[in-house]
């Protein structure tokens, strides 16, 4: 354990040594992720006004039970545990705190049944999703009606198997920071698009949106694949301010357009 282990910030680490990496990219991120749009789309499922009470509360309750998970890893430090690999420590925290007596590994039993049935669940919405957006949004525009989408498919799905099985055979040392690349670079290339389309009553012009888009995602790889910093928060967050930037210097140019639009309407 180092000596800035119990400090704000670890100036030894390349993860987590300022303010920005430990504070400012966390809240951007998570505020990129919450308006993606299979979250920010579930306020559309509400029968009416009155359900938004308890749409938030829920969202409330259920955000901060998730987020003591977080905590795992602290009580795993104080029960003294040395993990060698950090995608292990919730699996050896349970077996160190419940395998020792007979409710105990009861309990172990119904909490990885219930991660489990929680990851097959999670896993099987993402194949499904991916496989319907690559025919509908790529292959039948391109192919036209005349491809089968249901064959075409069940082959993303093989495709995608294989890709998994590669990349478990060798898997890279941190997988959760290897799937954040991904994850994070999505948050950034559609932040704006998504934000701007909810707040925003005019019309915005599609470059406008391709460009916030792209300059988010390429800056976010940029950053974290070509000039080494490792936490992706951080290259996200770049993308993001840079994305946000651009669509904004976008609106404030094509003014004029849109009070033009919105004549015509």
């Amino acid at each position: 354990m180092g000596g800035s282990y119990a400090q704000a910030f670890n100036d030894s680490s390349n993860l987590y040594f300022d303010f920005f990496s430990v504070f400012v990219s966390g809240f951007v991120v998570t505020f990129a992720l919450m308006l993606q749009p299979h979250i920010l789309t579930k306020v559309l499922y509400l029968r009416s006004d009155r359900d938004i009470g308890k749409f938030i509360g829920t969202t409330a309750v259920v955000g901060t039970l998730f987020t003591l998970m977080l905590m795992i890893g602290f009580y795993a430090r104080l029960a003294g545990l040395e993990i060698d690999a950090q995608d292990t420590v919730v699996r050896e925290y349970l077996l160190h705190e419940f395998g020792s007596s007979a409710w105990g590994e009861y309990v172990l039993v119904f909490i990885f049944l219930t991660l489990l049935a929680a990851g097959m669940s999670t896993l099987d919405g993402i194949l499904v999703a991916l496989s319907a957006m690559v025919v509908n949004d790529i292959v039948k525009p391109l192919a036209g009606e005349s491809s089968n989408g249901l064959v075409l498919s069940r082959w993303v799905l093989v495709a995608v198997g294989i890709v998994g099985v590669l990349l478990a055979w060798n898997p890279p040392p941190l997988i959760g920071l290897f799937a954040q690349k991904g994850v994070y670079g999505l948050a950034a290339a559609s932040l704006v698009p998504v934000l701007f389309g909810v707040l925003l009553r005019r019309h915005i012009p599609l470059w406008v949106v391709v460009g916030a888009a792209a300059l988010g995602l390429s800056l976010h790889l940029f950053f974290n694949l070509v000039m080494g910093i490792a936490n992706p928060a951080i290259s996200a967050s770049y993308g993001i301010f840079a994305s946000l930037a651009f669509g904004l210097f976008g609106l404030a140019v094509t003014r004029g357009e849109a009070s033009r639009h919105g004549g015509d309407m």
